[in-house]
């Protein structure tokens, strides 16, 4: 599964790795402390193997804003889950990834009438 995704005016393509690999990679990135999957390996794995921008270097870690790391947590989870629907722009203000339609994609946009994971309105 592929799709895009609009970021703070860059967009990037997302390759899913398939259920196979993402159940083995959730498994290891399990805290058992927790029950949750740790934020850093998860965005290492998919800066690597998942996320591909059109334009420029990948992203990693160390040159994401530390403000865009728990953003991209959340749409990469949504992601590997397959919450999101295609071509989704992340809105900075509200934290809701929209789905482009026939406007510019941005909230209020008469083609924007769902926000955030499917079935969500």
């Amino acid at each position: 599964m592929k799709q895009r995704l609009t970021f703070k005016e860059k967009t990037y393509l997302l390759q899913h790795p398939g259920n196979r690999a993402w159940l083995k990679l959730r498994s290891e990135l399990l805290d058992a402390r927790t029950g949750r999957i740790s934020l850093l390996p998860l965005l290492d794995y998919s800066f690597e193997h998942v996320v591909f921008p059109e334009e420029g270097p990948k992203l990693t870690v160390e040159t994401l804003p530390i403000e865009d790391v728990e953003d991209w947590g959340g749409i990469l989870s949504g992601f590997f889950r397959g919450d999101l629907d295609a071509d989704y722009t992340w809105e900075e203000a509200s934290g809701l990834a929209i789905p482009a339609g026939p406007g510019d994609g941005k909230a209020g946009d008469k083609g924007s009438e769902q926000s955030g994971a499917k079935g969500k309105s």
